[in-house]
Protein backbone atom coordinates (compact mmCIF):
# COMPACT_ATOMS: atom_id res chain seq x y z
CA UNK A 1 0.00 0.00 0.00
CA UNK A 2 1.50 3.36 -1.15
CA UNK A 3 0.29 5.93 0.67
CA UNK A 4 0.79 9.76 -0.11
CA UNK A 5 0.07 12.64 2.50
CA UNK A 6 -1.22 16.41 2.58
CA UNK A 7 0.60 18.55 5.26
CA UNK A 8 -0.36 21.89 6.14
CA UNK A 9 1.90 24.61 6.58
CA UNK A 10 3.64 23.41 9.43
CA UNK A 11 4.35 19.49 8.10
CA UNK A 12 1.12 18.07 10.13
CA UNK A 13 -0.51 15.28 8.29
CA UNK A 14 -3.74 16.31 7.04
CA UNK A 15 -5.02 14.45 5.02
CA UNK A 16 -3.84 11.13 3.31
CA UNK A 17 -4.29 9.82 -0.39
CA UNK A 18 -4.54 6.12 -1.28
CA UNK A 19 -5.59 4.07 -3.98
CA UNK A 20 -8.91 3.20 -4.64
CA UNK A 21 -8.07 -0.82 -4.45
CA UNK A 22 -6.85 0.44 -1.14
CA UNK A 23 -9.77 2.36 -0.79
CA UNK A 24 -12.50 0.12 -1.72
CA UNK A 25 -10.56 -2.77 0.60
CA UNK A 26 -11.51 -0.51 3.65
CA UNK A 27 -14.82 0.43 2.43
CA UNK A 28 -15.69 -3.76 2.51
CA UNK A 29 -13.64 -4.31 5.86
CA UNK A 30 -16.14 -1.64 7.31
CA UNK A 31 -18.94 -3.23 5.81
CA UNK A 32 -18.41 -6.64 7.24
CA UNK A 33 -17.80 -4.85 10.28
CA UNK A 34 -21.13 -2.95 10.80
CA UNK A 35 -23.15 -6.22 9.49
CA UNK A 36 -21.25 -8.11 12.61
CA UNK A 37 -22.15 -5.18 14.96
CA UNK A 38 -25.53 -5.29 13.53
CA UNK A 39 -26.54 -9.07 14.10
CA UNK A 40 -25.07 -8.56 17.22
CA UNK A 41 -26.86 -5.84 18.49
CA UNK A 42 -30.35 -7.58 16.82
CA UNK A 43 -29.19 -10.21 19.63
CA UNK A 44 -29.46 -7.95 22.49
CA UNK A 45 -32.69 -6.14 21.43
CA UNK A 46 -35.43 -7.15 24.27
CA UNK A 47 -39.02 -8.12 22.92
CA UNK A 48 -40.02 -4.86 24.64
CA UNK A 49 -39.44 -1.88 21.80
CA UNK A 50 -40.49 1.66 22.96
CA UNK A 51 -41.60 4.18 21.19
CA UNK A 52 -40.14 7.83 20.73
CA UNK A 53 -43.07 9.22 22.94
CA UNK A 54 -42.41 6.61 25.35
CA UNK A 55 -38.83 7.10 25.50
CA UNK A 56 -39.18 11.29 25.60
CA UNK A 57 -41.43 10.51 28.50
CA UNK A 58 -39.40 8.79 30.20
CA UNK A 59 -36.90 11.00 30.75
CA UNK A 60 -39.06 14.23 30.71
CA UNK A 61 -38.26 15.50 27.25
CA UNK A 62 -41.48 17.36 25.73
CA UNK A 63 -42.34 16.60 22.28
Amino acid sequence: METQFITDIKGHKTKAIISIEDYNHFIKLLEEEDCKLYDEAKKDVHEKTYTLEEVAEDIGYEL
